[in-house]
């Protein structure tokens, strides 16, 4: 039995076969946000399997669309996070470093705090020692809440 991406059980990966205007490999940048904020909707109480990520990948070609489109990189880091792919965890860390924009900042730490990976969660920790001085001070105010640092 195979299992799509949002847990509904469908045919075997084999019998695909997209046209050529239903490939996400060519979707536009905003569609595949869409996507991506659906999939981490219909996810949210069950976490994506690993062998599942990446075949998302390479379905919606999102390699090339991550050093171009911030929400992206940022929508695909959370959703690998909470499936437990520690590979996106040096992501994730240099994301929050560069980046200290709260609509991004905070969801990625909420995520690697509530994360059952103990790596994830003590990244988190040394991380935002690193950071914190260099986040909008709002910012860093609901960040150390969230660690339970207040």
């Amino acid at each position: 039995h195979h299992s799509d991406i949002m847990g509904i059980g469908t045919p075997p990966a084999s019998a695909f076969v997209p046209g050529p205007e239903g490939d996400p490999s060519t979707w536009p940048g905003p569609l595949v946000v869409a996507f991506l904020t659906e999939l981490s909707v219909h996810r949210a109480s069950t976490r994506l399997h690993m062998n599942t990520l990446p075949l998302i990948s390479s379905c919606v070609a999102l390699s090339p669309r991550l050093d171009r489109n911030l929400e992206v990189q940022f929508l695909w880091l959370k959703l690998r996070l909470r499936a437990g792919d520690s590979s996106a965890l040096d992501g994730t860390c240099a994301l929050l470093r560069t980046c200290g924009r709260m609509k991004y900042v905070r969801p990625l730490f909420q995520t690697l705090i509530s994360s059952k990976v103990p790596e994830f969660r003590e990244r988190a920790s040394t991380l935002f020692e690193d950071v914190k001085g260099t986040y909008h001070p709002i910012a860093s105010k609901m960040v150390s809440r969230d660690l339970q640092w207040e």
